[in-house]
């Protein structure tokens, strides 16, 4: 019995590490999936005046300022949303940009800004999220 209970302590552990990514230096970014966060976390903040950053056959990419964050939401299109393996390397090999736009804002607002990113499929259903941490 006290092994089973280990093992499963051992599994909790061990999926809780696989669950909550924090930052790194090469993954500078929280992330979160669908276990820990849904679209209704993120939905209060995409309302109002939006920025349209991109939009083509596979994506609509628009950015919202609320408060001393900005939120940029990537909604793919019907049946060309991205995995999630797919979606945190474009994060990696593209965290530059976000340090980019991060230090920016810094510097123009004079504040603590935020940039987080969030990725649904057509049907505004979340498959994943990231905030930029600035390591």
């Amino acid at each position: 019995m006290k092994r089973k209970i280990s093992v499963f302590l051992a599994f909790l552990s061990f999926a809780a590490f696989l669950w909550a990514q924090n930052p790194t230096k090469g993954f500078p970014y929280y992330y979160y999936d669908t276990s820990e966060r849904n679209f209704s976390d993120y939905s209060p903040y995409l309302s109002g005046k939006s920025t349209l950053i991109e939009e083509n056959d596979e994506h609509t990419i628009r950015m919202y300022k609320n408060g001393s964050s900005y939120y940029i939401w990537c909604q793919y299109k019907r049946g060309k949303a991205a995995s999630k393996s797919d979606i945190k390397h474009t994060l990696k090999v593209n965290s530059d940009v976000a340090a980019n736009l991060d230090s920016r804002l810094d510097r123009k607002q004079g504040c603590d800004m935020s940039v987080c990113m969030i990725f649904t499929d057509s049907e505004s259903e979340l498959i994943c999220s990231a905030k930029y941490s600035g390591m």
